[in-house]
């Protein structure tokens, strides 16, 4: 399977990086390498994991981060990449604003 990222995704990424950079120099990186590992997996995995929301979702555990995509043929669309620890109903706000 390949895997395409949605522009949200991308940014969400970007953002998420900066923030660890800022709670630690080189946080930011390690975040990436370890997002760049759980995302290349999809490529052999995608569309075993449960659904919410309307998206599969994949934890990320070490930073708990919740990667939101979908399975369209044989491609894997990564729609978010957003922080699991944050409020619900936000989470869900932001999802429905990523739907195709």
């Amino acid at each position: 399977m390949t895997i395409e990222f949605r522009a949200s995704a991308t940014r969400d990424l970007k953002r998420s990086a900066a923030f660890f950079d800022e709670q630690e120099a080189g946080l930011g990186d390690e975040f990436l390498s370890e997002m760049q590992q759980a995302l290349a997996e999809l490529s052999f995995c995608g569309g075993i994991h449960r659904k919410r929301h309307g998206f599969h979702c994949m934890l990320v555990s070490r930073f708990h981060h919740l990667v939101y995509y979908f399975v369209e043929g044989s491609t894997v669309i990564i729609c978010a990449i957003l922080d699991g620890r944050r409020n619900p109903e936000t989470l869900v706000r932001t999802l429905k604003t990523r739907r195709s």
